[in-house]
């Protein structure tokens, strides 16, 4: 009896593993959320959406943006503008 329970427990753990696996695989391609604020956010920049779009649609990715605080992206300089005399 202990053997089959041990049969049973590893066949249970190499399902998890193999479904984890699966599910992270197929997930995997899918933009996530900062993704789809950096193109919104560049959008904005274009002049493609008014800042009142932005707000709605950053709202709509993650409702927390909208409550209490806001959260500001500042632009890094890019290290191939350097002439590198640091």
């Amino acid at each position: 009896m202990v053997f089959w329970l041990t049969v049973l427990a590893i066949v249970i753990f190499v399902s998890i593993f193999i479904i984890k696996t699966i599910r992270d695989w197929m997930i995997g391609g899918m933009a996530n959320d900062s993704d789809h604020l950096s193109t919104f956010r560049e959008l904005r920049d274009q002049g493609k959406l008014d800042d009142e779009e932005y707000k709605r649609l950053k709202s709509a990715i993650n409702p927390k943006f909208t409550k209490g605080g806001t959260i500001e992206f500042k632009e890094v300089p890019s290290t191939a503008d350097s002439d590198g005399d640091d």
